[in-house]
């Protein structure tokens, strides 16, 4: 069952698959969608500069922190990277 969600809404998600240009998290059932570019911007410019491409950081399955940046007119949840620490 799909959980309620609002932008804005901070979520505890599970990486389902990840793409060039984006990750897919898991949110309870409903499927949001995370950029590379905004998953880089969790991590700060001296680890940037170590990896070639999210993969290096992220993996199926790995629970990671998100916020609902916005939910668009055809349902796609759209998600921002919050850093855990």
């Amino acid at each position: 069952m799909r959980t309620m969600l609002h932008p804005g809404d901070i979520r505890v998600g599970r990486i389902y698959s990840m793409s060039k240009q984006q990750i897919y998290v898991d949110l309870n059932g409903a499927l949001g969608v995370l950029t590379s570019e905004e998953a880089m911007k969790g991590h700060s410019q001296e680890i940037q500069r170590y990896i070639s491409h999210p993969w290096d950081l992220f993996h199926r399955g790995q629970e990671i922190v998100v916020r609902i940046k916005m939910i668009d007119d055809d349902k796609r949840i759209i998600l921002g990277f919050m850093d855990a620490h």
